[in-house]
């Protein structure tokens, strides 16, 4: 049975985000598409998909502009840092 000091612990995990993700939102809130991404970050564009759906699920959010209003609300991304393209 995993104790409740466990389960915080993987709540806390599924609320933040992992580096690779973080950079996949810098560049999705600096307007680039998933392909862009994909050459950017040396990954497969279903690769980008994958982090976007997590990320959609973490945030709560259905579109790539709710993510990017949500990762600005919460700090993770600040207007200075977007380079629109």
């Amino acid at each position: 049975m995993i104790d409740d000091a466990a389960v915080d612990v993987i709540d806390d995990a599924a609320d933040h985000l992992t580096s690779r993700e973080e950079q996949v939102l810098r560049l999705v809130a600096d307007g680039l598409y998933n392909k862009e991404i994909a050459r950017a970050l040396v990954i497969s564009e279903h690769t980008v998909k994958n982090h976007l759906t997590r990320m959609f699920v973490v945030a709560g959010v259905h579109s790539r502009l709710s993510l990017v209003i949500w990762a600005l609300q919460r700090g993770q991304i600040n207007l200075e840092e977007i380079e629109l393209g």
